[in-house]
């Protein structure tokens, strides 16, 4: 681990759009369907080899780039609500995918949640 990133989540919708992984994951090969790029998606499997997705996602706005352009793999992202960690866990991939994005949350007003880290089952 290199560096440590802090995001804050609210209780109500309004957390900047940003996406906690869950801790049930995403099926495998649902996100598949959404990634049209040979190499990305073996890198996928190679990630996720219980068929697993857990991911963290930011939208493409405000500072929010260049925060995810400084993420690097085994750097641990942390979700903070009310004075707590809620969340841990170290990424092994980053993507941008706004079809994916729409595909496993919708559109909002402000657009999709499109920059992600793909982690092991977050704490």
């Amino acid at each position: 681990m290199d560096n440590v990133f802090i995001f804050p989540v609210n209780d109500s919708e309004a957390n900047g759009g940003f996406v906690v992984a869950d801790e049930r994951g995403y099926g495998l090969e649902a996100v598949l369907k959404s990634i049209h790029d040979a190499d990305r998606a073996e890198n996928l499997r190679e990630c996720c080899p219980e068929g697993k997705c857990y991911i963290w996602a930011l939208p493409d706005r405000g500072e929010n780039r260049s925060i995810w352009n400084l993420i690097s793999e085994n750097d641990l992202v942390l979700a903070f609500r009310s004075g707590s960690i809620i969340a841990a866990a170290s990424v092994l991939i980053k993507i941008e995918s706004p079809s994916l994005a729409e595909n496993l949350w919708g559109a909002d007003a402000e657009g999709h949640s499109r920059l992600m880290c793909f982690s092991r089952r977050p704490y």
